[in-house]
């Protein structure tokens, strides 16, 4: 219950082209005595969640405000299948899929959605692993 630990009141994104201006853009964002200043980082780049998509949350204040507000960081091509992944997780969600079912297996799904979700999940995966192995 404290309202002031919420940090994504405030929330923006910005999306890259390339993953040089992605590094770029990070260096100065840390750049000592710059106005903002990050409080936490998720590092889902080098860490991506298990469905592959990759990108960095940081938690920032800026300077003259104590609130703290989310800074999420997309490459272009990763975000891009952000929405195909999204309707395979909703379309998972409205069959009764928990995330710790994961483990359990999909005993109440037919063979044919099975088959339908992986290979959706699979050409998602191979979008972002393309992305980031050019």
């Amino acid at each position: 219950g404290d309202y002031r630990m919420c940090v994504d009141i405030i929330r923006s994104s910005a999306v890259f082209h390339s993953f040089v201006d992605f590094g770029r853009a990070v260096d100065e964002l840390n750049r000592p005595g710059g106005r903002v200043k990050i409080v936490r980082t998720k590092d889902r780049v080098t860490k991506p969640l298990p469905s592959g998509y990759r990108d960095v949350l940081l938690n920032v204040t800026v300077e003259g405000c104590e609130m703290v507000m989310e800074l999420q960081l997309h490459l272009k091509d990763v975000i891009a299948v952000k929405e195909e992944a999204h309707r395979i997780y909703d379309f998972m969600r409205t069959l009764g899929w928990e995330k710790d079912e994961i483990d359990a297996g999909p005993q109440s799904l037919s063979a044919h959605e099975v088959n339908k979700a992986a290979r959706r999940a699979s050409v998602s995966a191979a979008v972002v692993d393309h992305t980031f192995l050019e």
